[in-house]
């Protein structure tokens, strides 16, 4: 068997070996074995921080990182971590309900008798005389423009439907004839059905209100109201026209004929 070099002795069995040069840490290690955790040693040494002062650390950090000036480059980095740059630094407290209903006051009514003066103000200004002729013109000028001629046949008057609605469908066309909006404002007070007359052809259609006034200043004189059309779009089934009067409204509809 070896024996043990001078001053050597196994572990654990005291001696000087026990001591610094030799033990679970190596040869050369410190006394007692591995070195202690450098993270905890330091932590002993230092004196630590409850998490209130953690919290107020953080929260002091984010209070400087707010105040930075602002320049290109910040306001793109508080877009990217979804902060408003206009009012990152405001502290703007919500309005009350009082100070809201403080606010909101009740639109003043005048008292009888008194004029408002920005109405007043606010009027239209005063037309000039061309202006006010041109106004009075228009307004003297009738819906219809062409005037009443005697037919041929016992002088009658005879004056033409200048306007009137239409509508084409696949089977159906149908034309309406607005007695107050085509004639002349009131013409359908004057306008009944016994006084309507339709008469339809292949190609052709004519509709005729017999007796009707001229305008609502001449109640007096009365004509007949024409509409022909020929020749038509197409040719039509004359046997299938149909009328309707309603509500001031004349409606004829023709039905197309198949080939």
């Amino acid at each position: 068997r070896g024996s043990m070099p001078p001053g050597w002795s196994a572990p654990g069995l005291g001696g000087p070996a026990a001591g610094a040069g030799l033990g679970p840490g190596g040869l050369g290690g410190p006394e007692g074995g591995l070195p202690s955790d450098p993270f905890r040693r330091k932590a002993s040494q230092e004196p630590g921080m409850t998490t209130e002062e953690l919290m107020a650390k953080f929260a002091e950090e984010r209070d400087q990182e707010r105040l930075k000036p602002m320049d290109g480059k910040e306001w793109r980095t508080r877009q990217e971590k979804g902060l408003r740059p206009e009012i990152a630094n405001a502290n703007i407290q919500p309005p009350g309900m009082a100070e809201l209903m403080s606010q909101c006051q009740p639109f003043p009514r005048p008292l009888p008798g008194e004029r408002d003066e920005q109405q007043e103000g606010a009027g239209e200004a005063p037309l000039s005389q061309d202006e006010a002729l041109r106004e009075k013109a228009l307004k003297d000028l009738e819906r219809s423009q062409m005037p009443a001629v005697a037919a041929e046949e016992g002088g009658q008057l005879v004056k033409t439907i200048e306007h009137y609605s239409f509508a084409d469908g696949e089977d159906i066309a149908t034309f309406y004839v607005h007695f107050d909006k085509d004639l002349w404002d009131g013409a359908s007070k004057h306008i009944s059905e016994g006084q309507v007359k339709v008469d339809s052809k292949a190609s052709s259609l004519e509709i005729c209100l017999k007796d009707v006034p001229v305008s609502e200043r001449t109640l007096q004189t009365l004509a007949d109201w024409r509409l022909s059309l020929s020749p038509l779009f197409g040719r039509v089934e004359p046997m299938m026209t149909t009328q309707k009067m309603k509500n001031g409204k004349l409606t004829v509809k023709l039905a197309k004929a198949k080939n």
